[in-house]
């Protein structure tokens, strides 16, 4: 949602990659496998910011009622 000068990136390990924060972007993937089950591979943390600010938003789609 905002611009970071360094750091604050999203990181899936599983898959070795990095996305790095920009204002105006958005960052959507699916965690499950078309049977439901959990996708280890979407695994993710948001990593350090090491200059600037970031600010998020999150949203949870759900297939079913929780």
């Amino acid at each position: 949602m905002t611009d970071v000068e360094e750091g604050g990136s999203t990181s899936f390990p599983g898959i070795c990659l990095d996305v790095h924060p920009q204002k105006g972007g958005a960052l959507f993937f699916r965690n499950t496998t078309p049977y439901g089950l959990p996708d280890k591979k979407t695994l993710h943390a948001g990593l350090p910011v090491e200059k600037g600010t970031k600010i998020i938003a999150n949203k949870w789609l759900r297939e079913k009622p929780y």
